[in-house]
């Protein structure tokens, strides 16, 4: 099979925007619960599929290309929202109807977000 006729490597994409994140990939590895070695097989496999470098290698850190910030600032937010959408579709067709909230700022939480979960969870389901 030609290069331009493979699927796109979507675990690969995955693996990316972890790393986008981090800007390490020791960093990614432990964020999404893999290897270093398997984070940079998959970063690889990306690289290969658009034909051209996404990042850098500096000392223990990495920088993105002018490639990769492209790419990143095309895939980051539609793949966060379909991982969201798909986790909210999991919630609404298993028992599991709970919502997570991680602020530091407790008042946050007391004052504006417990006070209108009625009305979200009556809106999204």
């Amino acid at each position: 099979m030609d290069q331009k006729d493979s699927p796109l490597p979507l675990n690969a994409l995955r693996v990316y925007v972890a790393i986008v994140r981090e800007l390490s990939i020791t960093k990614a590895a432990k964020t999404i619960g893999s290897t270093q070695s398997s984070v940079s097989r998959h970063l690889a496999v990306l690289e290969q599929y658009v034909g051209d470098k996404l990042v850098e290698r500096v000392d223990r850190n990495i920088r993105l290309t002018k490639l990769g910030y492209v790419l990143a600032e095309s895939v980051t937010e539609p793949l966060e929202m379909v991982t969201f959408s798909v986790n909210r579709m999991r919630r609404r067709y298993t028992r599991e109807r709970r919502i997570t909230v991680r602020t530091s700022l407790p008042t946050l939480t007391s004052l504006f977000i417990v006070p209108r979960l009625p009305d979200f969870f009556g809106n999204m389901g």
